[in-house]
């Protein structure tokens, strides 16, 4: 999770969001990362499904 948030520059909550699926890792040389989701965490009083991580879509960045 670390690595992914130091040498790829995601977000917390793109980290936590990763799955098994979205990681093509090669046997040698660098791999490729498809972000699909996020899981950002918050209260559970503020979430739509009452559960502290929520699953959103991605946020646009430049």
């Amino acid at each position: 999770m670390f690595a992914c948030m130091y040498f790829g520059g995601l977000r917390p909550a793109e980290a936590a969001g990763l799955r098994e699926k979205d990681c093509h890792l090669p046997a040698s040389g660098w791999g490729l990362l498809t972000l699909e989701k996020t899981t950002p965490q918050s209260n559970k009083r503020f979430t739509d499904s009452g559960e502290a991580h929520d699953e959103r879509g991605l946020k646009h960045r430049v």
